[in-house]
């Protein structure tokens, strides 16, 4: 039986690949994600977050010259 195609915003990854992929530090992730900036989810005391979120932040600060 074949997998159907996963859509990838709602893919969840950790705050360590946030941060890697943004290069921005653990504490900057924890102010975006108090400040309501980010959306987030917590297991384990471990915080994820969906691709389409971090998606939506960056397409929210496009600077048009």
């Amino acid at each position: 039986m074949e997998r159907p195609a996963e859509n990838k915003d709602e893919v969840w990854v950790s705050s360590q690949d946030i941060c890697r992929f943004l290069k921005i530090s653990e504490r900057t992730l924890q102010r975006l994600r108090v400040n309501g900036k980010i959306t987030y989810s917590c297991m384990g005391g471990k915080y994820y977050y969906q691709i389409g979120q971090i998606r939506k932040l960056l397409q929210a600060h496009i600077i048009k010259m």
